[in-house]
């Protein structure tokens, strides 16, 4: 999910701080320059969502809101009020789900967190080898009781 075609006008970029979306923008700028784009964008909570969301160029016809489905990412609700805070358009922004972001021939690039590329990747019919738990949870579950235990 780096700059990752998955369809010819899919992108998957797991950019989810102000530095990386930044990049990803050149990058966007540099081999789609006048194409027009739409984002689906989600992020986990314990980011620097304002600083993300300033990062997004103007450029964006539309940004999907999401969360992520495991939970670790930013409620809806508060990722748009966050992007008013960033003063994004609100004629931009839409709460939609995955599948309704993904129903437009513009450019779609998916950012923000890796924690909602497995969603995007099944919305698009990407059957994707998985383990049994998210392996994440799984090494966080583990810190804690280590802690607890100490």
């Amino acid at each position: 999910c780096r700059f990752e075609h998955v369809r010819p006008n899919v992108i998957l970029d797991v950019a989810h701080n102000p530095d990386g979306i930044k990049q990803l923008f050149k990058a966007l700028d540099k081999f789609y320059p006048h194409q027009p784009m739409q984002l689906i964008f989600g992020i986990s909570s314990n980011k620097d969502v304002l600083g993300c969301l300033t990062s997004l160029p103007k450029r964006v016809k539309k940004i999907y809101l999401v969360s992520a489905s495991n939970g670790r990412g930013l409620p809806v609700e508060e990722l748009y009020q966050k992007a008013l805070e960033a003063n994004i358009d609100p004629q931009k922004l839409v709460k939609a789900s995955v599948e309704d972001a993904l129903k437009t021939d513009d450019l779609i690039v998916v950012c923000g967190t890796f924690f909602i590329m497995n969603d995007v990747r099944q919305a698009l019919g990407i059957c994707d080898p998985q383990d049994p738990f998210d392996l994440n949870e799984k090494a966080n579950q583990h810190k804690d009781t280590k802690a607890q235990r100490h």
